[in-house]
């Protein structure tokens, strides 16, 4: 297994180590109300025959773009213009950053990464809190998917409208979405379970017909994951 998923929220201190195979779909704070990408940490959206969503009615350029970033380019950065929305509305004290991201376990061993897999989640700046910050809710591990050719992993945070409580939103939940099918998947539930960014005319209108790679980029636009076979789909790695 290479990419292992995290989801949580983390402790103000708490950095993450860059160019040991790290990397953030989705970035969050809290004490600032922001989304905010990082260059050496943001997967790079990879979507060459869409450059932007116009094709679908919106104003956002994708390819070659940082994940997670349609917050900031619409303009409208708030908690619920991505995955953030449905989280409680003030998160635990000392713990007020969320992010959503993967790890690709071989290269962060192979580039001296400090911590094994065993406790990779709790002792690294303690990923994994869920909303209530309680430590005993915290994951031990980064979560496994199921590889497939045929599937594509989309992973989101919970939150409210995932159908859990409150005081434990910010786990990390998945969908395995047919390939083929990100359109229709993406037109029901986005705007819907899983937040939206800077209204509905930035994002466009995505429906059943919608490829793939255009309803993956406005997925991994507005800070959501996706693997596919145990790698990434329609995205590249932060540059070293």
């Amino acid at each position: 297994m290479k990419y292992h998923i995290f989801s949580g929220l983390y402790v103000d201190t708490g950095d993450f180590q860059t160019n040991t195979g790290i990397g953030l779909w989705s970035n969050f704070n809290d004490a600032s109300g922001l989304y905010t990408v990082n260059q050496e940490l943001h997967f790079v959206i990879d979507t060459p025959n869409y450059a932007n969503n116009s094709s679908i009615g919106g104003g956002l350029q994708i390819d070659n773009e940082m994940a997670g970033s349609a917050p900031i380019q619409a303009g409208t950065n708030t908690q619920f213009q991505g995955p953030c929305n449905g989280f409680p509305a003030n998160f635990p004290i000392g713990k007020s950053r969320f992010a959503l991201g993967c790890v690709d376990l071989p290269e962060y061993v192979d580039q001296g990464g400090n911590l094994g897999s065993v406790d990779w989640a709790e002792n690294f700046a303690q990923v994994g809190f869920r909303g209530n910050g309680n430590p005993s809710t915290v994951s031990k591990l980064p979560g496994q998917v199921i590889p497939s050719t045929d599937n594509y992993n989309v992973i989101v945070p919970a939150n409210e409208f995932l159908g859990v409580n409150t005081n434990d939103a910010g786990g990390r939940v998945h969908w395995d979405v047919a390939v083929g099918t990100l359109g229709q998947f993406v037109g029901k539930i986005l705007g819907i379970k899983i937040g939206e960014v800077g209204g509905a005319g930035s994002i466009g209108t995505v429906i059943q017909s919608t490829p793939d790679e255009l309803a993956a980029g406005v997925m991994l636009l507005s800070g959501y994951g996706i693997l596919k076979n145990d790698t990434l789909a329609f995205s590249t790695a932060p540059a070293p």
